[in-house]
């Protein structure tokens, strides 16, 4: 298994290190849901976990990462990560031409055919795509280049916004909202949140 999907070898010095990169893994999902956001940058670097058995074995030689601060992408960074070539009329030229250009310097990194790992599953949707991994800084380096020719209306979609928390405040005035399924009334306080 790990030769074939992790393609290491048997030596414990190579399964040590994925195992520990899983656990750092664990410890950024708990984090998220704990404290907030505390990488916008750090993955996960292969695309198969490992056994619990092999993780039980280097949990103990695991130290908490602590990140330097970071910062989310801009939408348009977030959509040049993760759109296919074929969805690129989602972002403004310039920046869409660098997802379908052959001459485009960050081309490899949007295939129009890659492989998908069904191995073991049922359906189409739950097989794993090969895809690679984007090299962030190489990314945003092009994206700086083009964002100044990106005209003012397209602009406005690349904001950044604020995150909110609702919270129910049985004293606060009531408010009601029409939507489709009717009128909510409800007794919120709503409260901004800084990352």
């Amino acid at each position: 298994y790990y030769a074939k999907k992790l393609k290491i070898s048997s030596d414990k010095s190579e399964l040590r290190k994925v195992c520990l990169s899983y656990i750092e893994g664990i410890q950024w999902v708990l984090d998220y849901y704990t404290t907030g956001i505390t990488s916008w940058k750090w993955y996960y670097p292969h695309y198969y976990t490992v056994f619990s058995s092999d993780l039980s074995e280097f949990v103990e030689e695991y130290n908490t990462v602590s990140y330097p601060p970071t910062s989310p992408l801009s939408p348009f960074e977030q959509l040049l990560c993760v759109l296919p070539p074929f969805s690129n009329s989602i972002l403004p030229p310039p920046l869409n031409t660098l997802l379908v250009e052959e001459k485009s310097p960050i081309q490899r990194y949007y295939p129009t055919s890659f492989e998908v790992d069904l191995e073991g599953k049922r359906n189409d949707w739950e097989g794993i795509a090969i895809l690679p991994f984007i090299d962030l800084n190489l990314v945003q380096s092009h994206y700086r280049k083009l964002v100044k020719k990106i005209d003012q209306k397209s602009l406005s979609r690349n904001i950044i916004g604020h995150t909110y928390i609702y919270k129910w405040n049985h004293f606060a005035e009531p408010e009601s909202y029409q939507n489709f399924y009717g009128k909510i009334v409800t007794q919120v306080e709503r409260f901004v949140i800084n990352f």
